[in-house]
């Protein structure tokens, strides 16, 4: 049976989990409505930048271009951005994600380079026996627009040296609050069933539209600068769900927690009732005996 010292020094431990894991879910929280803010303030450009890009492919659809291709092929290079976290404590958030991209990467019959965010991704494949090109670990601290550049400049710099013919990025889509799901989506080449789901007028889709000074150099300008969008959002997704994970797991820590204070609590009381019976039934043996001597 434990002493009180000891059911003592325990709740003391205990309730110092209960404060840490209190203040990781408020971060949790804080740090999702940050990133969601940010993200919300730069999807209109995106969408824009969405529409134009499938109003090329639908009026010029003979058009050649590294950006572009009918079909992808597994036999081609291919590059792999596989985005974790850099902390633990987040249930199986890292493991699934990149359980998920390993599947898909062993699919892949083509010479593949792989970048990873986040320390997890990389000790994960480290683990695997992959060679990774580059890691990015101070990304998944707090996911910016220079940050999306910055890869994405690497990852064109590959594309312009024909060193990587298509795109897959790893993350963790953020489906709702209490539901996300692992992705391995392609960034490249783009095709014109990836937007499927832009939508303009009829009037808009015929209309003749001349670009300056030529499509080839409009998409030189504009794709980027969608890839860039796009790489941001998927950070931020992976972000966001990141935190959704760790939110849940520390809440159902705290709760646990603070069920653990309450079977200590009992003990603690049990124990010092019986240290107090203990107490007095010797005082009372005690003076009984002195009793009986003075008789």
């Amino acid at each position: 049976m434990q002493s009180i010292y000891d059911i003592k020094n325990h709740l003391k431990t205990v309730n110092s989990t209960v404060e840490l894991t209190r203040a990781m879910y408020l971060i949790s929280a804080s740090r999702i409505r940050k990133a969601m803010r940010l993200y919300e303030s730069t999807d209109t450009y995106f969408r824009h930048a969405r529409r134009a890009i499938k109003h090329i492919l639908v009026n010029m659809p003979s058009i050649s271009h590294k950006y572009l291709q009918v079909e992808h092929d597994q036999n081609k290079a291919t590059a792999y951005i596989v985005i974790a976290s850099n902390k633990g404590m987040a249930g199986g958030y890292n493991h699934d994600i990149c359980t998920a991209a390993l599947e898909h990467m062993k699919k892949c019959k083509g010479a593949i380079t792989l970048f990873t965010v986040g320390s997890m991704a990389a000790s994960f494949f480290r683990r695997e026996g992959y060679e990774i090109e580059y890691e990015y670990t101070s990304v998944m601290n707090d996911p910016t627009i220079s940050a999306a550049r910055r890869m994405m400049e690497g990852i064109n710099e590959r594309i312009e040296h024909n060193s990587i013919d298509q795109v897959y990025v790893a993350y963790t889509h953020m489906d709702s609050s209490v539901v996300q799901t692992p992705r391995v989506e392609r960034l490249l080449p783009l095709l014109l069933s990836d937007f499927e789901d832009v939508q303009f007028r009829d009037e808009f889709v015929e209309a003749h539209v001349m670009y300056e000074p030529d499509p080839v150099t409009v998409i030189n300008a504009l794709v980027p600068q969608y890839l860039m969008g796009m790489l941001y959002g998927m950070l931020v997704q992976a972000y966001a769900s990141e935190h959704s994970v760790r939110m849940r797991a520390m809440d159902e820590a705290t709760r646990n927690a603070e069920e653990m204070i309450g079977e200590l609590e009992l003990k603690y009381n049990g124990a010092r009732q019986a240290a107090i019976t203990q107490e007095i039934t010797e005082i009372v043996s005690g003076a009984g005996a002195v009793d009986g001597a003075v008789r």
